[in-house]
C-alpha cells in the first residue's frame, strides 16, 4: 500500500523587494522535450544553479544560450506594447501562474508572444519581471550590470494579478 505524506502550513505573503537583481546561472538546462513544461521532482539543474548564486535570482539558459526561466520561476520581458516570455517546448517549467499572467497582459492590449530569447536581446527590454506561486510578480531592477528603468507596465500587471489572486490562500492552481 502506498504511503502519502502531506504537509500543511500557512502560506505567508512574500514581500516584494524594491530592488531585485538577476545574474546568469553558471549551469543551465539541457533540452528534454518529453519533460518540457512539466513540473516534476528532478530539480537538480535549479539546485546546481542556485549553489553559486550571488544575487537575488539567476537566469537559466539552455545549451543554445536561450533564456528559459529563473531558478524558481518564470521570466517575462516587456518592450513597448509587447510582452515576451520564453518558449518552453524543449525544457523549463510552465509555472502555475504563467497562463494567468499572459491572459492579464493580453487584456491590457499587450502583444503576448512565447519565443526563443537570446541573452543578446535582454538589453532591448524596457521592463523585466519574474513570477512564481509564492512571490507572485516581482519586478527586476538589474540583470548583472544592466539596470532597468521603473516598471510601470509590470506594476499594472501585478495589481491586476493580485486582484484576481487575493482570495487564494492555498496551493491550488488557478
Amino acid at each position: 500500500m502506498p504511503v502519502r505524506v502531506v504537509i500543511v502550513s500557512e502560506l505567508k505573503n512574500a514581500k516584494a523587494k524594491k530592488s531585485f537583481s538577476l545574474e546568469y546561472a553558471q549551469s543551465g538546462y539541457h533540452s528534454n522535450p518529453i519533460l518540457a513544461g512539466i513540473k516534476h521532482c528532478n530539480r537538480i539543474e535549479q539546485v546546481l544553479a542556485r549553489a553559486t548564486l550571488t544575487r537575488d535570482e539567476a537566469i537559466m539558459l539552455d545549451e543554445n544560450q536561450n533564456i528559459i526561466s529563473v531558478t524558481q520561476g518564470n521570466i517575462y520581458f516587456i518592450s513597448g506594447k509587447k510582452l515576451v516570455t520564453p518558449k518552453l517546448d524543449r525544457c523549463g517549467v510552465i509555472g502555475s501562474r504563467r497562463s494567468l499572467i499572459l491572459e492579464l497582459a493580453k487584456s491590457m492590449e499587450l502583444n503576448v508572444k512565447e519565443e526563443n530569447i537570446s541573452i543578446n536581446e535582454v538589453r532591448n527590454a524596457d521592463e523585466v519581471f519574474i513570477s512564481n506561486s509564492i512571490i507572485g510578480i516581482q519586478s527586476v531592477s538589474s540583470i548583472e550590470d544592466y539596470y532597468l528603468p521603473k516598471s510601470r507596465m509590470t506594476e499594472k500587471i501585478k495589481k491586476a494579478f493580485e486582484s484576481v489572486t487575493q482570495d487564494i490562500k492555498s496551493w491550488t492552481c488557478i
